[in-house]
């Protein structure tokens, strides 16, 4: 667990920012060796080159129901193999497995029927909204997933890694596998094929991050500080992964990060010039914080 304090007070030194990058032990190497275009990703021989670190084997098919070479005697079949176990409920529409990017272990296996159901795009939205922290997001749609695929969900694929064009057309195929964090790895892929034209397939080995990092960056302004944000008596920023977390409270500002995930648990103001007993909560708050 990873406590993030910035006050937004009367400075006399100006304004406070920093940068802190929380690593583990093999993060500083990580960024090195997750740069792989997708050809490399698909190139077991230049993992072998990095023999050191762990990988998920992600195999993504999607059959639309006019696709040559879909599954005999059915309207197609969506695949999703994590380490060549296939894990997809095999519904018709959005299918999703959401995997441990630490571990490579499935998490949760979900499907929505956005052809015939005309709630399940929200609920698909919903819960691709909902994922946080170090996992990775497998995608695939089978028969027909286009017709009730509302703007909403395709938003939210698009949170996760996915880039235009998304929603397939009618009886169309796609593929995608995704990230959750905001920082995104090079490995994210997609295919899209259009009616009759698929199927659709993405195959990938995805490095693990045993020793995730989450990247901080912290800015505290005082009322009477140089450069601070117009208009205002000063601002607490806290960014995490690029996000600004802060309450934005007169006073301290405090942000618990999970410091396995990079996952923001929880986000808490003191106003410690007005309140009497804010110092009081702010310490017992605080100190009732342990563990990672």
């Amino acid at each position: 667990m990873i406590p993030v304090c910035s006050p937004r007070v009367d400075l006399s030194m100006g304004i406070v920012e920093s940068r802190v990058s929380t690593l583990k032990s093999v993060a500083a190497e990580y960024p090195k060796r997750v740069g792989f275009n997708q050809q490399q990703m698909k190139n077991e021989k230049y993992f072998s080159e990095w023999n050191n670190v762990p990988v998920v084997d992600i195999f993504v098919r999607s059959e639309g129901c006019e696709d040559p070479g879909k599954a005999p005697n059915t309207c197609g079949i969506a695949y999703i193999k994590v380490n060549g176990k296939d894990h997809s409920l095999r519904g018709r529409g959005i299918n999703v497995v959401v995997v441990d990017a630490t571990a490579g272990v499935v998490l949760e296996t979900k499907t929505y029927d956005t052809h015939g159901d005309g709630n399940a795009a929200n609920r698909l939205k919903d819960f691709l909204n909902s994922l946080q922290g170090d996992v990775i997001v497998v995608v695939a749609a089978q028969d027909e997933a286009a017709r009730l695929l509302a703007d909403s969900a395709i938003d939210a694929l698009k949170r996760l890694g996915a880039i235009d064009p998304i929603k397939p057309e009618y009886r169309g195929s796609y593929a995608f596998v995704g990230y959750a964090r905001v920082k995104k790895p090079s490995w994210i892929a997609q295919q899209w094929r259009g009616r009759g034209k698929g199927p659709s397939e993405v195959s990938l080995k995805v490095p693990l991050t045993p020793n995730p990092f989450v990247d901080i960056h912290v800015r505290s302004e005082g009322c009477n500080d140089p450069g601070k944000r117009p208009n205002t008596c000063g601002i607490a920023s806290i960014k995490v992964d690029g996000i600004d977390r802060s309450l934005h409270g007169r006073g301290h500002n405090v942000v618990i990060v999970d410091a396995r995930t990079g996952a923001v648990l929880e986000a808490k103001a003191f106003d410690t010039h007005g309140d009497g007993n804010a110092g009081n909560s702010l310490r017992s708050y605080l100190d009732s914080k342990n563990g990672q």
